[in-house]
């Protein structure tokens, strides 16, 4: 059984996190991305696995390109993710 103190705080985060997070409608739009942006990462490291992180090289000897792939998106930040994805597809403003 948790404390009186730590299950009032559960209890809030547990209300806050139902209201504002995952039922929020915004949430909601921006959530109905998310498959087309981890297919696309996994498309773009499947056919550039030389852009792995360091530590998930050795996972493509001991259990394949897939298993390293999904390893590596599974790691990354929802910021680091989107940030890496944008860098992707939106072309930069061109420098002259």
């Amino acid at each position: 059984k948790m404390a009186d103190d730590i299950a009032q705080a559960y209890d809030g985060i547990h209300k806050f996190m139902y209201e504002y997070v995952y039922t929020n409608k915004y949430t909601r739009r921006e959530e109905e991305k998310v498959p087309e942006l981890v297919s696309r990462l996994y498309e773009y490291f499947k056919k550039h696995p030389e852009k792995l992180q360091p530590y998930i090289q050795p996972i493509i000897e001991t259990e394949g390109i897939d298993r390293a792939v999904c390893d590596h998106i599974a790691s990354m930040s929802d910021q680091y993710a989107i940030k890496f994805y944008s860098e992707l597809i939106v072309p930069k403003k061109w420098q002259f």
